[in-house]
């Protein structure tokens, strides 16, 4: 979509807003894995996109995705350990991930073993090297 077709939408309630966002994702997907094969998308974290990872994750929208041809990657990230019910990556698996055949090793976790800091550089990294380099490759 580009910016003369932005337009704000209001919904009634939390699922016609979820639901609203399964569709545009299965959408974007869809013709991200036409024009370059593959979608790579950015999770947001909270308890906002919730809903719409559970419903990703159950028919009929899972079975219309090409999850093999998807990378995942985060918008951020609370330091915590994985496992932790407040860590992005988790909420996200457990929601979605789990349920889906998406490719593990196209799953990009921000992963902050040590300091945040040091978490947002090795990201900076990833991203830049898994987008330079996938540019090249088009």
């Amino acid at each position: 979509m580009g910016t003369s077709e932005m337009s704000i939408q209001v919904f009634p309630d939390p699922q016609a807003l979820s639901q609203a966002a399964a569709e545009l994702f299965v959408h974007v997907a869809r013709d991200a894995v036409a024009a370059t094969g593959r979608f790579s998308v950015a999770l947001s974290g909270g308890g906002s996109p919730r809903l719409t990872y559970r419903m990703l994750a159950q028919s009929p929208y899972r079975e219309k995705v090409a999850w093999r041809k998807v990378h995942v990657f985060w918008g951020d990230e609370r330091c915590v350990p994985e496992g932790d019910s407040r860590h992005n990556a988790t909420a996200a698996s457990e929601d979605l991930l789990n349920h889906v055949p998406v490719v593990k090793n196209q799953i990009h976790p921000i992963l902050c073993y040590e300091s945040p800091e040091t978490a947002a550089r090795e990201y900076d990294s990833l991203l830049r090297s898994f987008f330079w380099q996938s540019n090249d490759e088009l």
